[in-house]
C-alpha cells in the first residue's frame, strides 16, 4: 500500500523510483500487478508523471504482464490503461513511445483469448496512432534503431489484433494502414536485413505486416478490401511461377 501510495504521490522522483523497483521485483512478486493501487499509482504516473516516471511506469507494466499471464489479463481488459498508452505513443517523448508500445505489444498477446482486443481497437486513435509509430520519417539510408524498434512493436500488435474479426474489420478502416502496411510488405519499406541459403530475411516490422495480411486475408470482408486495394494481387506476384519480377524495389540492407 506505500508503494502504491508513493506512485501516485507528488514526489516525482520517488514515484519514478518505485514504478522502477516494480519493474526489477515482477519476477520474484509477480502477483505484484494484481494489486489495484499498483495499477492505479501506475497510471497516474503515465499520465502525469515526468519523462523518466512515464518511461519506468510503461516498463513497468510491461515487466508485470511478462511475469504473470493472469495480471497481463487484468491489465489488458483495463481501457484506461490503453487510453494512457495510446497517447503516450502519440506525443510521449521518443524513449517514452517505445516503452509504451512494447507495454501495448505484450498486452496484445491476450487479445486473442478475450474481450480485450475490442477495448484495444476502441480507445479512441488508437489504430491512427499505430499507423503513425508504423511510420519513419528519417533520410534515405539513415539508420534510427529506436524508430525501426516501435514500427517492430506497433507491427506486432496489430498482428495479434488482427486476428481478431470484428477488430480486423476496424484495421482496414483505418486512414492509412493499408499503404502502411503495403509499403512493409511489397514496397521501399520492406526491410531485407541479410540474404542467407533460405533467402531473404525479413525485419519484425516488415514479417509482422506480412502477418496482419494474412490474418486480414482470412477474414471475408477484411479479404474484399484487399482485394480492392491491389494488396493481394501483389502478394500473388510474390509466390505464383512465371509472374515475372515483382513490381516493386527492395529498401537496401541497413542491418547495423
Amino acid at each position: 500500500d506505500d508503494i502504491a501510495h508513493s506512485l501516485a504521490g507528488d514526489d516525482h522522483e520517488e514515484s519514478a523510483t518505485r514504478a522502477f523497483e516494480i519493474s526489477e521485483w515482477c519476477e520474484a512478486i509477480p502477483e505484484i500487478g494484481r494489486h489495484a493501487g499498483v495499477r492505479t499509482g501506475l497510471l497516474h504516473m503515465m499520465r502525469h508523471g515526468t519523462d523518466d516516471g512515464k518511461f519506468w511506469a510503461c516498463y513497468a507494466v510491461y515487466s508485470i504482464g511478462c511475469s504473470s499471464t493472469a495480471s497481463k489479463f487484468v491489465l489488458g481488459l483495463t481501457v484506461s490503461v490503453y487510453e494512457a498508452l495510446q497517447m503516450l505513443i502519440e506525443k510521449g517523448q521518443k524513449r517514452v513511445r517505445l516503452a509504451a508500445c512494447m507495454a501495448l505489444a505484450m498486452l496484445s498477446e491476450v487479445f486473442s483469448g478475450s474481450s480485450a482486443a475490442e477495448a484495444f481497437a476502441m480507445t479512441g486513435c488508437m489504430l491512427g496512432t499505430l499507423v503513425g509509430a508504423m511510420t519513419i520519417n528519417a533520410a534515405p539510408g539513415e539508420w534510427d534503431a529506436d524508430a525501426e524498434e516501435l514500427r517492430d512493436c506497433a507491427a506486432v500488435v496489430l498482428h495479434n489484433a488482427s486476428n481478431v474479426p470484428r477488430v480486423a474489420g476496424l484495421i482496414v478502416e483505418t486512414a492509412g494502414m493499408i499503404d502502411t502496411l503495403k509499403d512493409l510488405c511489397l514496397g521501399p519499406e520492406c526491410r531485407v536485413w541479410r540474404r542467407g541459403p533460405r533467402g531473404a530475411v525479413l525485419s519484425k516490422g516488415s514479417v509482422n505486416a506480412f502477418c496482419i495480411l494474412n490474418n486480414l486475408a482470412r477474414h471475408p470482408r477484411t479479404r474484399a478490401t484487399l482485394r480492392e486495394t491491389g494488396v493481394l494481387g501483389g502478394l500473388a506476384e510474390l509466390v505464383l511461377p512465371g509472374q515475372g519480377p515483382p513490381p516493386y524495389t527492395l529498401a537496401p540492407n541497413l542491418d547495423p
